[in-house]
């Protein structure tokens, strides 16, 4: 019999009315060698589906998943513990239980066996399966991704569905992370994760680029995350499993790569205006100097054609000379002012609202952090333009509301759009200072400014772009209370 087998201590056991088995390590592997019948009442298995059977089956069988593999460790490593878990009976429903794990050892203190007993709770299993869906709801329902393992091998127990959408991959409880996401495995990940079960070291991470399948092809897709690794301790204070919790920035990344390319764009083009501005100024001095000296030579040329030989040839040389000089110049300045033409824009068709929004966002990033920038624009407007340039208009007076603002008592500036009768029209009205008197009739002027360190261009090259596409801009209101500047062109904008 069992009882005589196994010595006295088995003779209690199978007396007993609390449910137990006992494992052996029989060729690496433990061997359930031992079950009373208060664990065959329990599981309502029989015996000989126990009996003789691999220890990690039987769990597997009788109970839930959860803590399973933490069970099992403990039980290899001869350590004891106790854990919730729901018991499965075949046939019957299920209920909620503690498993306490120990071992039985010889009197020299060598490990002899090792035993799993079950108290059945009397708390139901519909309220256990209550609380932890209301658990698994709250944190399904949270707006970053969450996720829980067990173990060294880092098997997952649990993963909200933000989790599985990042990753790209449902049904991961049950898997390790290196099965389920071999992709984050080649990444370096793993390391990171069994460095923190080592150490119970928390790891943040910050703006970090993963690699994850798409879901359509074998290509995988970049994305980017912010997260934190934090260790869960048994009830031994040793390292049992990792909870991990983060937030999917990809969206966030993509918007500041756009924002840079908008910048990049934006500053050429600045600089594109303002040479072809300089260029037309130049073009406009320098063509009656160069056209005089073309004409001066010309005479000079008829002239010297009645001179002497010697003379009228060296003469000649000079003048041709001259000729040639005035016309490469000529040449350079009308070459210049062709390459930095502003008229010539490609338009497309746009929402101002959109374009407007990434405005705000680009100035709000380079102004004081208690200036406040409000969109009052009610409703979507679609317009017919160059996007960049009518951009680059708005952040010239977005710039400019936002600097008149600085001070501590006059923080706040606001643009709004409105649709009338074909065109749109975009004001910028800021809280500072004023326009002085001087400088009104000559705001839009080339090298006109108020700044110490400015150049005089922005307006300039606002009222040159507005005036391409049809359009006007000019002071709306200026006094003590602040400016309002105003711009106006067609949604449907004409050709330049």
């Amino acid at each position: 019999m069992v009882c005589e087998d196994f010595g006295p201590f088995f003779g209690a056991a199978a007396a007993s009315q609390i449910p137990m088995l006992v494992a052996d390590r029989i060729d690496d592997d433990l061997i359930v060698v031992f079950v009373n019948d208060s664990f065959l009442e329990l599981t309502k298995r029989p015996r000989q589906f126990i009996l003789d059977c691999p220890l990690d089956k039987v769990l597997a069988q009788s109970f839930g998943p959860a803590s399973l593999h933490s069970i099992y460790l403990a039980i290899s490593a001869g350590q004891a513990g106790a854990w919730s878990l729901e018991c499965r009976p075949l046939g019957g429903e299920t209920f909620l239980a503690t498993a306490f794990a120990g071992s039985v050892r010889s009197l020299n203190n060598t490990l002899s066996h090792n035993f799993i007993s079950v108290v059945r709770h009397e708390e139901p299993a519909n309220h256990l399966s209550s609380k932890r869906e209301q658990h698994d709801a709250m944190y399904d329902n949270a707006p970053g991704f969450i996720a829980r393992t067990d173990g060294p091998e880092h098997r997952f127990t649990y993963a909200n569905s933000s989790f599985e959408r990042f990753v790209n991959c449902p049904d991961l409880v049950g898997r390790t992370v290196a099965e389920a996401l071999p992709e984050i495995t080649e990444q370096g990940f793993v390391e990171i994760i069994d460095e923190v079960f080592t150490t119970g070291v928390p790891y943040h991470g910050r703006d970090i680029e993963v690699f994850v399948p798409n879901g359509e092809n074998v290509a995988l897709e970049r994305r980017y995350c912010n997260f934190v690794y934090q260790p869960i301790y048994a009830a031994d204070g040793s390292v049992s499993g990792l909870f991990v919790e983060g937030y999917d920035v990809t969206e966030r990344h993509k918007s500041r790569e756009e924002l840079t390319v908008l910048n990049t764009q934006v500053i050429q083009l600045s600089r594109m205006n303002a040479m072809g501005t300089m260029a037309a100024t130049l073009a406009h001095e320098l063509n009656q100097p160069v056209t005089a000296i073309a004409n001066y030579a010309a005479a000079g040329k008829v002239h010297l054609e009645t001179s002497s030989e010697s003379g009228r040839q060296s003469a000649m040389d000079a003048v041709l000379a001259i000729a040639e000089i005035a016309e490469r110049t000529g040449d350079m300045v009308r070459n210049l002012r062709k390459l930095t033409r502003t008229g010539e824009v490609k338009k497309t068709v746009f929402d101002m609202t959109s374009a407007i929004s990434e405005c705000i966002q680009l100035v709000i990033a380079g102004a004081e952090p208690s200036v406040e920038i409000v969109d009052r624009t009610e409703e979507p407007v679609m317009v017919t333009a160059n996007r960049i340039q009518i951009q680059q208009v708005i952040i010239n007076l977005l710039k400019n509301a936002e600097e008149s603002a600085s001070s501590p008592d006059r923080q706040k500036v606001e643009i709004c759009a409105k649709h009338r009768e074909g065109f749109i029209t975009i004001c910028v009205k800021d809280c500072g200072t004023g326009v002085a008197d001087a400088a009104k009739n000559t705001l839009f002027a080339l090298n006109e400014t108020t700044k110490e360190d400015g150049m005089g261009i922005g307006l300039s090259i606002s009222r040159t772009i507005v005036e391409s596409h049809g359009g006007r801009i000019w002071l709306e209101r200026t006094g003590p209370d602040g400016s309002e500047f105003c711009f106006t062109i067609p949604t449907l904008s004409v050709e330049s």
